[in-house]
């Protein structure tokens, strides 16, 4: 039955295919043999769009005479078309942009800063750094792109820098606490591929202040172990 009803939809579709085709050359036959053509009459005449046709009459393409609520085009000035028309030639392919020295590609970023490409697009952002975009391939202004990322290749010394580790380590603290510790004191810190660095200078005297403090004083928890009371006693 399936097989019956698309044979019968075929069939069906076949002889109105049919049907159309004679009524196109029953409509246009007279066409051929008019001296004046409607916008419409042309469009049907040569199987296009009234939206195209009106495309080439804006150009020029096809010659036209406006009267006052008429358009009429004369039928040898299209035939005119086709006796001097030129030899067909194949659309020659769009030249792709070519990027020239005064952009970096994202790979070349990345490679370059040793950075990931989310921080690429993080600083791009920040800076409102223009990008160009050529089918899947993204490319950036050399000049804006070294002003606001040279900054992370600088020369440093590794040795007046803490990593988030060595802070955890040489002060018993949780990552969570350091992370903290280094937004409360604004502590200076640099990044250099995916790793921060805090500045050992600035985390060492802050340090020594406190540890000169705690010298004179008890925590919370040595109290409550000296003494034997609670937190709330404490407080």
């Amino acid at each position: 039955m399936a097989w019956k009803a698309r044979t019968r939809k075929k069939e069906i579709n076949q002889k109105l295919e049919l049907r159309q085709e004679v009524d196109y050359h029953n409509a246009t036959a007279d066409l051929k043999s008019a001296e004046f053509l409607t916008p419409t009459e042309t469009a049907r005449l040569l199987r296009i769009s009234r939206s195209t046709l009106y495309r080439y009459l804006s150009s020029e393409e096809i010659k036209c005479r406006q009267f006052k609520g008429k358009t009429l085009i004369r039928r040898k000035d299209i035939d005119k078309l086709f006796d001097e028309a030129f030899e067909y030639k194949h659309n020659k392919a769009k030249k792709r942009w070519q990027p020239v020295s005064e952009y970096y590609t994202m790979g070349e970023i990345v490679e370059k800063y040793k950075i990931s490409r989310k921080t690429v697009w993080r600083r791009c952002d920040r800076f409102n750094i223009p990008k160009i975009y050529e089918g899947r391939n993204t490319f950036f202004p050399r000049t804006d792109i070294e002003k606001h990322f040279d900054e992370l290749i600088e020369e440093f010394d590794p040795e007046e820098y803490y990593t988030p580790d060595q802070v955890i380590a040489k002060y018993h603290m949780t990552h969570a606490a350091v992370l903290v510790f280094a937004r409360r004191h604004k502590v200076p810190r640099i990044n250099r591929q995916r790793t921060v660095y805090y500045s050992k200078e600035y985390i060492d005297s802050i340090k020594s202040k406190v540890q000169s403090i705690d010298s004179l004083y008890y925590t919370s928890r040595e109290i409550m172990e000296k003494y034997g009371i609670t937190k709330t006693q404490v407080k």
